[in-house]
């Protein structure tokens, strides 16, 4: 609105604030992917190629990492590549490498044995207390290299020599070459001090409270404790973490068996199948500068412009405003309330997006502008005091 203020900077915001029922990093739906921005300040023009003799960790040892390095490159007729580490230990492995353009982990929808639906998220697992049976994962078919050949390059990599290590690290010549503590800050400083090289990784997104459901269920009917676990597996206070739901980036306690740790862990315990690729499938992932391949996080300043409206509502906001709140805030199929409805935009938006709405409002004339622009009311419930 236009101001008189000539003594401060006039408010041209709004805040707006977002509410989770309970404080659990797993247990509410917010969709980032929905919302993400085109990323302009970064390419990624890599081919899976150039990354022969490149460093490789292995950060799915218990007690120390181990490194190799890229010796061969392999693609299969899907499109699947493939590539062949020698490890410092004089061991070589043929590794799924990851899509550069892809996320470091794949997404896994699984299906509740019980109602038949889909659990896509996190958020999705509560609905499913009840029912009988644990999810299964759909996962893509295990991709064979045993169907393909190997990439010639332009790179000549010494046979049987591990001294050769491409790395792309340089001499940095950036704003933090005078205060080294500040580098972490630049993308383009690490990548200098650091260079480019693969990690090995979990290749799926894992839901670690139905691990953890389900190794507690094999451990109740197998009747161990958790002390005898540690003790077969030569740990001490490692194993209770696998049976902990309080898992997340907020640093609890709950956490996932590495690989080797499973089969030890399925040993002991005898439990099935069902779960043993979805926890222990590995792939190597690029680690550099690029940028997130759904696009980068849209932050927490939203330019948005104004949309006059022509009904008899002095107070109505944009659809825009509506339409990012509702994608980031409510999934698909999801209820969407508003307790204010007003001139009913929440649920014209909330119908653009195919998804239900509630919709609150104490004056009896704005009904008629909600019927309006929200043709498809399916009941109206007048409350009288």
């Amino acid at each position: 609105m236009p101001s008189s203020l000539d003594s401060r900077f006039s408010n041209v915001y709004e805040p707006i604030f977002l509410f989770i029922k309970k404080e659990s990093k797993y247990n509410y739906y917010l969709s980032l992917d929905r919302l993400r921005l085109p990323a302009n300040n970064f390419a990624n023009n890599k081919n899976p190629e150039d990354i022969i003799g490149f460093e490789v960790e292995d950060s799915l040892f218990k007690s120390s990492k181990i490194k190799g390095q890229v010796f061969k490159i392999l693609k299969d007729p899907e499109n699947n590549i493939f590539v062949e580490v020698i490890w410092e230990n004089g061991k070589r492995t043929v590794e799924i490498l990851q899509n550069f353009d892809k996320e470091s982990q794949t997404p896994v929808e699984l299906i509740c044995p019980g109602c038949g639906k889909v659990i896509k998220y996190d958020s999705d697992i509560n609905n499913h207390n009840k029912c009988k049976g644990f999810p299964i994962p759909v996962l893509p078919p295990k991709p064979d290299v045993n169907m393909s050949t190997e990439l010639k390059t332009s790179v000549l990599f010494p046979y049987n020599d591990y001294r050769l290590i491409r790395t792309g690290k340089h001499n940095y010549k950036g704003k933090f070459q005078f205060s080294p503590d500040n580098r972490g800050a630049s993308p383009g400083a690490r990548k200098s001090l650091f260079g480019e090289y693969l990690v090995r990784q979990r290749r799926y997104k894992i839901f670690q409270p139905i691990i953890a459901e389900y190794l507690g269920f094999w451990r109740r009917r197998k009747g161990a404790t958790i002390k005898e676990i540690d003790n077969l597996l030569g740990y001490k206070d490692t194993a209770g973490h696998w049976f902990r739901k309080d898992f997340g980036s907020w640093g609890r306690g709950g956490s996932i068996p590495l690989p080797g740790d499973w089969f030890k862990l399925k040993d002991i315990l005898k439990f099935d199948d069902i779960y043993d690729r979805w926890v222990t499938e590995t792939h190597l992932v690029l680690q550099t500068v690029k940028p997130h391949p759904k696009g980068k996080n849209p932050g927490d300043v939203w330019n948005i412009k104004l949309q006059p409206s022509s009904e008899a509502h002095f107070a109505t906001f944009p659809e825009e405003l509506v339409r990012r709140c509702i994608e980031a805030g409510c999934p698909d199929g999801g209820v969407v309330l508003d307790p204010f409805a007003g001139s009913g935009t929440v649920g014209k938006v909330a119908c653009d997006l195919k998804r239900d709405a509630i919709l609150i409002e104490l004056v009896p004339e704005y009904l008629t502008i909600i019927k309006k622009r929200c043709p498809n009311v399916k009941e109206i419930i007048y409350v009288v005091e």
